[in-house]
């Protein structure tokens, strides 16, 4: 498995490959159609990188509204309107709350439709601009909260209320609500940067009922274009977001990882395959347990409907002693004797026989429906259907005998798909040994029946005799005889013997049945397993450069903001990150540090940022807010060798990506030029 898979990638020869990457004995078990069968779903096909890098830039933001401020009479008027430029930007205002996350989840709020304000902030808001450009086009969301929530997205910049616009204004999204107003942005910027709707599964809180199916939407994709106030425990660093790697999807589409979907997609499927396995080995557990309960239970029963005809067969092999014992009656008792026996023997025989007829009709119904499977050739899957589900109308004989003769179907008369040789070989196989087991379960009837036939013919000739015998010793015999009572009761025991027994091969029959169940998954995920291993190894050549480049800049970073600990940025084909601290390997959640998870982290997503602006096939935007930079654990000299590197991303960068900085540092007035240093528009308030 180590050979490279051809630079287009195709199912074919990836089937071939998996196949022959298995061992001898599974290569047998493993057929290669059903390695193709297993992967016929999957997209190999590479998304080409877009021509031009999509870059998202905000230009002005505007927020309309009134807010009440304990120790004022009046509510205060809200007119907050500031722009903002390429590069970094940073809004410094030295007091705690006093809004600068609110402008940030603002410009959020705009381009996602999800507010995440304070409960008393929410109040305040009436009305939101936000000017922003992407791919080089001029955009303005206008939000309102008077009421419902409404979003109306329009090309070029707009200053006027929402209510107030005519029809002359280009409408690119007007929405109401706010499940509306998110799924139109979201159809908007997945279009514009060319981003995929990926999926996960999610287990059930409290581990209860089945898994639920999660997609990325924009706004997980968004997570990864700000970091909030605490934001070292967020995305790539907490435990939420990594469950089934969706922090992964969104590192990966915005890296433009080759081969990213497809690994997603088997990912989802061995996780739904691995839980179908699961649940299908509890269930068998639980069915096989309840089978052998049945089962045990039976034969318990049988044993004893047994000990009561052994019972039975004493009392009257004693009262045949009695009889045998007077001189007068002996040839009449041995006739009789020998008339019950016969009697009984012929009981149990017919049984016997009625046991072998039911097996014979489940068996010959077995061998019909294989011999018919494999006169179809497997092309039909054996339903016999009488009436079409359209119409009611009744399937003429005509149609059926097409069906058998040239492989059209009854309803449609379309050429059926056939199957592959190896299993129209394994159905030829299954009939061989049914019929087999038919010319024996055929044998072992046809020899009770004779032996039905003998004793038959035997009692009528004992038969004859009792009669001349029963005047000669009428008392003895009618006491060694056993009474019309015991005979009912004699027969049934044995009926209630066959049916026991039928039901133990049932029981059995099933536990068997299931088992082949949870084999069938089981191969399925070795082949999705032994799939993705050879996925993953070329996608890790095809992503070599693009991810060494981005572990080079990220370490670079963050030794420069006092991460020196952190050697060794790594990230895998599915986006899952790995460094080392002091040289050993580690993950982002298990460094405890608060300060510097934080610190490695903001590295991380400046060398995505800074990434996506180089030739090649990524496709992040460009655009990254972040939070109370340099609050969390930062001592002064590392938060100015942070706004030194901003200052030098501003200069190297600053025309083609935009950084927004909200914090209460002094230090971050060295991030960029004092003109893109922003302070409050209402006194020691930012609005």
């Amino acid at each position: 498995m180590s050979e490279n898979l051809p630079s287009a990638v195709n199912l074919d020869a990836l089937a071939e490959q998996v196949h022959a990457g298995f061992n001898s004995a599974n290569r047998a078990r493993i057929t290669l159609d059903r390695v193709k069968e297993a992967i016929t779903s999957l997209d190999l096909s590479e998304k080409p990188p877009p021509p031009r890098k999509s870059r998202l830039c905000v230009r002005r933001l505007r927020i309309v509204g009134t807010k009440d401020l304990e120790g004022y009479a009046d509510p205060i008027p809200i007119n907050y309107d500031q722009r903002f430029e390429d590069g970094v930007n940073v809004l410094l205002i030295s007091d705690n709350d006093v809004g600068k996350s609110s402008v940030m989840k603002s410009i959020r709020f705009a381009l996602t439709g999800a507010s995440d304000y304070d409960s008393d902030v929410r109040k305040w808001i009436a009305d939101i601009w936000l000017e922003f450009e992407l791919d080089r086009h001029r955009y303005t969301v206008l939000l309102s909260t008077r009421g419902d929530l409404r979003c109306v997205l329009v090309a070029g910049s707009e200053a006027r209320l929402i209510d107030d616009l005519d029809a002359s204004v280009p409408v690119v999204i007007d929405a109401v609500g706010s499940d509306a107003v998110s799924d139109g942005l979201r159809h908007f910027f997945f279009q514009r940067l060319g981003l995929t709707e990926l999926s996960w599964l999610q287990a059930p809180p409290h581990g209860s009922g089945a898994a639920e199916r999660r997609s990325t939407s924009w706004l997980t994709y968004f997570q990864a274009l700000y970091i909030p106030d605490a934001g070292d425990g967020y995305l790539i660093c907490d435990p939420q977001h990594a469950m089934g790697n969706q922090d992964g999807m969104i590192l990966a589409t915005y890296l433009g990882l080759s081969l990213a979907t497809p690994l997603f997609e088997l990912s989802l499927e061995r996780s739904r395959t691995k839980r179908d396995e699961a649940a299908l080995k509890e269930d068998v557990k639980k069915n096989a347990s309840e089978a052998e309960q049945a089962r045990d239970r039976a034969q318990e029963e049988l044993k004893a409907v047994r000990a009561r005809l052994a019972a039975l067969e004493r009392a009257l092999r004693e009262r045949r002693r009695e009889v045998e014992e007077s001189t007068p009656a002996q040839e009449l008792v041995r006739v009789t004797s020998a008339i019950v026996e016969k009697s009984a023997e012929r009981a149990r025989f017919e049984a016997e026989r009625e046991d072998l007829n039911a097996r014979l009709r489940t068996t010959r119904a077995v061998e019909r429906r294989l011999r018919e499977a494999v006169a179809l050739r497997l092309h039909f899957t054996g339903i016999q259907v009488a009436l079409c589900p359209n119409c009611d109308t009744h399937v003429t004989d005509e149609a059926i005998q097409q069906e058998r003769e040239a492989h059209l179907c009854r309803l449609c008369s379309k050429p059926a798909l056939g199957a592959s040789p190896q299993d129209v070989a394994a159905a030829e196989a299954e009939l061989y040994a049914t019929e087999a087991q038919l010319r024996q379960e055929v044998a072992a009837r046809d020899a009770v029946s004779s032996r039905v036939a003998s004793l038959r013919s035997e009692l009528e000739r004992l038969g004859s005799r009792v009669e001349p015998l029963q005047r000669a010793a009428q008392q003895g015999i009618s006491y060694a005889s056993p009474t019309a009572e015991e005979e009912d009761d004699r027969q049934r025991l044995h009926e209630e013997a066959g049916r026991l027994r039928a039901e133990i091969d049932r029981a059995e029959r099933h536990i068997g049945e299931r088992a082949s169940s949870g084999d069938q998954l089981e191969t399925r995920r070795k082949i999705l397993d032994t799939v993705q291993d050879v996925l993953s190894k070329d996608a890790d050549r095809r992503n070599e450069d693009t991810l060494v480049r981005l572990g080079a800049r990220a370490q670079a970073i963050a030794r420069q903001i006092g991460a020196e600990s952190i050697s060794d940025v790594r990230c895998s084909p599915m986006g899952k990150v790995q460094l080392k601290k002091h040289g050993q390997r580690t993950t982002f959640t298990e460094i405890r540090n608060q300060g510097e998870r934080l610190r490695v982290k903001l590295a991380f997503f400046v060398a995505m940022m800074l990434l996506g602006r180089e030739q090649g096939p990524g496709r992040h935007p460009g655009f990254l807010m972040i939070d109370q930079v340099g609050s969390a654990e930062m001592v002064t000299e590392d938060a100015r060798e942070l706004a030194a590197i901003l200052r030098a991303i501003d200069a190297d960068y600053g025309t083609d990506i935009q950084i927004l900085c909200f914090t209460a540092r002094e230090e971050f007035a060295a991030a960029t030029t004092s003109s893109k240093v922003y302070g409050p528009q209402a006194g020691r308030f930012a609005f």
